[in-house]
């Protein structure tokens, strides 16, 4: 690791661990993933001597954006849309979504990418009484969302959907999966635990 990304990650730990460990049910950690309508199992059963067959489109698949939001005690803001990420769908996920979960004191986490750094979706944020943060460069470690869109992947392969409609009533399903306890250990894995 680069000296100064090392720094950094160190300065966030020492300025920020005490405080947030504090405030957990004040934190929302934000990230987007991809989904697409080729996500089938990686594993299965089958008859001894019979191999295992999954179907997955070839060549004809679609892609989708799936952003969120990760508290203490499941996930926030669900949204879906049919396009890559970029700044004006953020901000729009932002208005639409995030905002109006937003409480006074809400600490909202996210990463470097460009287009978190929009200076309308900030306004939007500090017009709620919260506040932005962005983790150090490379350190999706400390962003425990990652863990959340690990297991909302796996669970999204089960269901096989094979179109946007089918993704986005298996997401429908999938976010209300995440127990209060599952998202705290999340948190807790990400060296967020309460004190």
């Amino acid at each position: 690791m680069r000296p100064e990304i090392a720094h950094a990650r160190d300065l966030w730990i020492e300025r920020r661990w005490r405080f947030f460990n504090k405030a957990l049910a004040r934190l929302i950690f934000i990230d987007e993933t991809s989904t697409n309508t080729k996500l089938t199992k990686r594993t299965g059963w089958s008859a001894k001597g019979q191999r295992f067959n999954a179907y997955t489109p070839f060549g004809a698949w679609k892609t989708q954006t799936f952003i969120a939001g990760l508290r203490s005690h499941g996930l926030t803001a669900p949204w879906i849309v049919n396009a890559p990420m970029n700044g004006r769908i953020f901000e729009t996920w932002v208005e639409t979504q995030l905002a109006p979960t937003l409480s006074k004191g809400d600490i909202v986490i996210l990463d470097n990418v460009a287009f978190h750094k929009s200076e309308r979706a900030e306004q939007m944020v500090r017009a709620k009484g919260a506040r932005l943060l962005f983790l150090p460069p490379y350190s999706p470690d400390l962003n425990p969302i990652e863990m959340a869109f690990s297991k909302l992947k796996a669970l999204l392969r089960k269901h096989a959907a094979r179109s946007f409609d089918a993704i986005s009533t298996a997401l429908g399903e999938i976010v209300d999966l995440f127990s209060v306890t599952e998202c705290q250990n999340f948190l807790k894995a990400a060296g967020y635990e309460a004190q």
